[in-house]
Formats: C-alpha cells, structure tokens, sequence
C-alpha cells in the first residue's frame, strides 16, 4: 500500500510540475518545409532556398533573425532576404515583419558557389521579438557539385550583348543548337523570363536593374549578369 501511494505521490509531481513547463514553452512558429535545408547545387549558377516560418497562433507574431554560423566564402555570390527586404550585404540580425493568419515569413539566400566546389554552410536563430526562448535553428546546407564534361573556359567566352541592354539582348559564341532554354531571375532569385529561344531575349518588359540570365544546355548551365535599362 505504502509503494502504491508513493507511486501516485510521484506521478503527480510529475503532473504538476513538468507538464504545465513543457505546455509554457511551446514554440508559437514552425518552420516549413523543415528547420533544415540541405541542396546539392551547381557550382556556376544560381539557386534560390527558403524556409518559411508559419505562425501558430491567432494573433499577430513579430519574428527576428541572427547569423550564428556562416562558412559561405566571400567570393560566392550570395544574396539573402527575408519577408521586409533583400540584402546584398546582408546584416549579423534583423526584425521581420508582423506575420498573422496565412502570412508567412522567410528566410531566402540565393547563391552562385562561383566555381568553388567546396561545402559550406549558414545558420539562423529566429525567434519572436521581445520572447528569446521561443526560437528555432534555420540550417541551410549547399554541396557544389562540379559538371562533368563540360569545359569551364566556355563560360567566360559567353557574351551577352548589348549589356547594359534597353529590349533585345544577344547571346554569342554559344552553339545556339545546344542552347535548351533560357531564363531571367532578378537579384532576389525570382523568375522573370523563361523562354525556349536560343539566341536572344525580349527583356524590354522588365524594370531598370540588375539580373541573372541562365543559360541552359543539353550538358551544362551557364549565368551571366546584365542591366537593364
């Protein structure tokens, strides 16, 4: 009798301490797909990776974000946004806009590894504005991978005219038969133009600035930089 009430003197302490603890700490956000993100990527194009941060709850939620971890090399090409703004020279931190309701923050790098061939990685704390202990890791993991058989001096011979370009822009010294597609992204990796065309670009519908132009082959993928006016 006496192990029995002991037992039961245990299970609840156990009721009332921890389980109201564990109910104060739960996280207002989750991440989506996941915390991590891990891709392998070509090593002289860019790619574009979000996680998103969903609110869990029925009120408005302000998020905030900190680089814990960084080996991306500087001479990558690297740009990172989150849901108020992009940055080329991104900060250490930064508060997000509210998020409420199907409103969702994220966090976004678009990076070209510039030829390198070598991992490396970003972390993020993100967590609420004002409640340090409610937070989550953002992981982001990209593995270069080197294109086989393909010569890396046809990169750089790729021209791409007339750059800056006001309507058509021009591609040269590239076998238009292997040219597959091509596509527009501006600087925040998104797509703006995709067309099957293999040598030129109709560009006279997009904004003043600067973009991405990919270049897609039956063997390789190739980016090339222009403004447009």
């Amino acid at each position: 009798m006496k192990k029995i009430i002991n037992s039961s003197f245990a299970l609840f302490i156990f009721l009332a301490f921890f389980l109201p603890s564990s109910h104060a700490q739960e996280f207002k956000f989750f991440h989506e797909p996941s915390d991590s993100l891990i891709a392998d990527i070509q090593n002289n194009i860019v790619t574009v990776h979000q996680i998103y941060q969903v609110n869990e709850t029925d009120e408005e939620l302000i998020l905030k974000w900190r680089i814990i971890e960084n080996t991306i090399p500087d001479d990558w090409i690297l740009e990172l946004c989150d849901n108020v703004t992009c940055y080329a020279n991104y900060p250490n931190s930064m508060v997000m806009d509210t998020i409420s309701g199907d409103v969702k923050a994220f966090l976004k790098l678009s990076v070209n590894p510039n030829g390198d061939t070598n991992p490396a990685h970003m972390t993020f704390r993100v967590s609420e504005d004002g409640d340090d202990s409610n937070f989550k890791i953002a992981y982001f993991e990209f593995n270069p991978m080197i294109i086989d058989n393909v010569d890396t001096k046809d990169a750089a011979s790729i021209e791409v005219f007339p750059n800056p370009c006001s309507s058509t822009l021009f591609l040269d010294n590239i076998n238009q038969e292997d040219v597959l597609s091509l596509q527009v992204l501006n600087m925040q990796g998104q797509l703006m133009i995709s067309t099957k065309e293999k040598s030129s670009l109709n560009v006279a519908s997009l904004v003043p600035g600067s973009y991405i132009l990919n270049i897609r082959t039956a063997e390789s993928h190739f980016a090339k930089v222009f403004e447009k006016h």
